[in-house]
């Protein structure tokens, strides 16, 4: 009895993995449809149907960044291999100061990458690394982000790979300079920004217009809001606030 009871036992999972198996299928296939069809027409949907670019740019930013295949030409491997090498062209020139100012989703490549090799270097497991990162830390890292989708994106709905953005108790809530390995961090965001606004404080933060930089400020972190503006148009000609900011990372000594 214990023989025919383990048997049937094995024969009920194997009948129920092939169930699964031939069930899931279909679901695989469609999902990787769909997605290799907005893939390929995001770019002819949003000219086509204006109203459609917002949201179709914004998934498929987060598509391309979390894609894993193919293996050999994994788009965030691909960009942070390009930015690798710009940061050692960069860091060779012996600079003073090196400012990194990230818009969107350059905000998350930046962080990431820049979070990343702080933690390569300080396992000294990879000589380029601790190299780049020695080379870097000679000069003054700054950065600065705008229309930075971290919180209100990323870590509202991927809290497993993003808890370290509202994890930390930085300048009233929020990620630290010194966890992305920069002595610095300001954080630009516009009123009707749909992709990111604030990084530190409170969720209901007020959209007070700041257009004057001060004089650097204790924090290593430090943010403010540009008035009323979109996503697309920080680095308008027109958009003079936005140079007074950098130019204040570029200049301003502490």
């Amino acid at each position: 009895m214990q023989c025919l009871g383990r048997g049937l036992v094995d024969d009920t999972v194997i009948w129920v993995s092939a169930l699964s198996q031939s069930g899931l299928k279909p679901l695989i296939f469609t999902a990787a449809t769909l997605a290799a069809a907005v893939s390929l027409l995001g770019g002819f949907l949003t000219r086509t149907v204006p109203g459609l670019r917002m949201p179709l740019d914004v998934a498929l930013d987060v598509d391309g960044h979390f894609r894993e295949f193919p293996r050999r030409a994994i788009p965030r491997a691909r960009i942070f291999s390009r930015y690798v090498s710009l940061l050692e062209h960069v860091a060779a020139q012996g600079y003073d100061r090196i400012v990194i100012v990230a818009h969107s989703q350059g905000t998350v490549i930046s962080t990431e990458l820049l979070r990343y090799l702080q933690f390569r270097a300080a396992q000294q497991v990879d000589a380029r690394v601790t190299d780049l990162w020695a080379a870097l830390n000679k000069s003054r890292l700054l950065l600065l982000t705008a229309g930075c989708p971290l919180r209100q994106l990323y870590a509202a709905r991927f809290p497993h790979l993003y808890g370290w953005v509202t994890a930390e108790d930085a300048n009233g809530g929020g990620p630290s300079a010194a966890q992305v390995g920069v002595a610095r961090w300001v954080n630009l965001y516009t009123a009707g920004d749909y992709v990111g606004r604030w990084l530190w404080g409170e969720d209901d933060k007020p959209y007070e217009q700041v257009t004057t930089p001060p004089a650097w400020c204790v924090a290593a972190e430090h943010e403010a809001c540009l008035g009323l503006g979109a996503h697309t148009h920080y680095f308008d000609l027109d958009q003079a606030h936005v140079a007074r900011w950098i130019d204040w990372m570029v200049t301003a000594r502490p």
